[in-house]
């Protein structure tokens, strides 16, 4: 399929350390909702066939973008896996977690009605930080072992540290966000976190 042709190029280009640009991405190319578009030299494009409608092809990077982010997690069936961040990417996180039936998948947003979407793409947890303390919760439903998996896709420095606060001890952070701000961590809190 095209998303799973997009994902195994982008893996590609990521280990052999290739530039990768995107259109309208990084100002290095214009691109998204331009009438007409010039690519760029060198530019690698795949055709859409006319059998994918154009409000469906739209959805082909982002999804690919988060099958990669969640292949990045290597989540497994016994895993609790959290998704800060529903919008499109984190929505589509949440579905392709879901597809490797890990024992609990959890998403956090901000916006209530984000997590009802998230329930119906597989969410079956799903926490509001300005509703509780989130990081507390998931250590509640873990037995205060913590996430095993955290794929951060909010762009909200804050999103980091609560990530490194709430996995357990050798769990994986996915860290996918754009960050709009330079985003800092005090490391040493890994040390201090509940499980580790």
């Amino acid at each position: 399929s095209i998303v799973h042709a997009l994902h195994r190029y982008l893996i590609i280009l990521l280990i052999l350390g290739i530039p990768h640009y995107v259109y309208g991405f990084k100002q290095y190319s214009q691109g998204a909702m331009a009438t007409y578009m010039k690519y760029p030299k060198g530019a690698i494009n795949h055709k859409v066939p006319k059998s994918i409608p154009a409000w469906q092809a739209a959805f082909i990077e982002p999804l690919a973008c988060s099958v990669h982010a969640v292949e990045l997690g290597s989540v497994g069936f016994r895993d609790t896996v959290v998704v800060a961040g529903c919008g499109p990417l984190g929505l589509g996180m949440v579905a392709a977690a879901r597809l490797k039936s890990p024992a609990t998948l959890i998403a956090l947003d901000l916006f209530d009605w984000k997590l009802e979407v998230a329930k119906k793409c597989g969410a079956d947890v799903v926490l509001n930080p300005s509703h509780c303390d989130v990081v507390e919760e998931v250590h509640s439903l873990t037995g205060g072992y913590g996430c095993d998996i955290y794929i951060e896709a909010t762009g909200h420095p804050q999103s980091v540290k609560q990530g490194l606060l709430m996995l357990c001890k050798m769990g994986t952070m996915v860290e996918y966000g754009v960050f709009g701000q330079e985003a800092t961590v005090d490391w040493t809190i890994i040390s201090d976190a509940k499980g580790m």
